[in-house]
């Protein structure tokens, strides 16, 4: 019963978690507010941003985090009519110009109601690199032909484009190993794989061999 955009939401704020050793990530997502009928022939924008938590506990399954991923996703829609600011507003978080009261990251897809799109197909693009982006990093996906496609925004005052490259590449490494068995433990999820382990432990033992000569 989970969408792509839940698959998407669990593998990032898993990588988040790799990255940060934080267990409690908040992931942004705009969500179009036009629920009410009367909103549907009146031109304009009407975008909300919702707050995705997701408490990641590394003793547990990805499947059983992405079952709960998507329960976070679904009482997020449930309640998409509560307006951000309002939300900021009730909770009395302090503000700073600097960045965002809840969270510095988001995630967008242009349609969350298509579950079979094949993760084996993924296309990975720079969708731009920015100083005055919104958000930290933002990622943006969308369905075409098929193919599901990634696009990537980030500051660049604070990653170098290296940086951000080895971000998505390790974002793909997260999908094909949740793909490959669903029922790892998180903190079983390693962004290094053994080659570049090998490649590792092989300098060090060469720099080891070389000071002892």
């Amino acid at each position: 019963g989970c969408t792509i955009y839940m698959v998407l939401m669990s593998v990032y704020s898993i990588l988040l978690h790799k990255y940060t050793g934080q267990c409690d990530i908040v992931i942004g997502s705009p969500i179009a507010g036009r629920q009410s009928p009367d909103l549907e022939n009146v031109i304009g924008m009407f975008v909300n941003m919702i707050a995705v938590r997701c408490n990641i506990d590394p003793q547990k399954s990805y499947m059983d985090y992405l079952k709960q991923v998507g329960e976070n996703c679904i009482n997020a829609y449930d309640n998409q009519s509560y307006q951000f600011e309002q939300m900021v507003n009730d909770l009395k978080i302090e503000r700073d110009s600097s960045r965002n009261p809840l969270f510095d990251v988001t995630l967008s897809m242009q349609n969350m109601k298509k579950p079979n799109i094949n993760l084996g197909g993924l296309d990975i693009s720079f969708g731009g690199e920015s100083n005055f982006t919104k958000y930290d990093i933002m990622i943006f996906a969308e369905e075409q032909d098929g193919r599901l496609q990634l696009h990537l925004t980030y500051r660049t005052s604070l990653f170098k484009r290296s940086t951000m490259i080895a971000f998505m590449n390790n974002f793909l490494r997260v999908i094909q190993i949740v793909e490959q068995n669903r029922n790892i433990l998180i903190k079983e999820i390693d962004l290094v794989d053994e080659k570049q382990k090998e490649r590792v432990i092989n300098g060090i033992k060469s720099e080891r061999d070389s000071l002892e000569l």
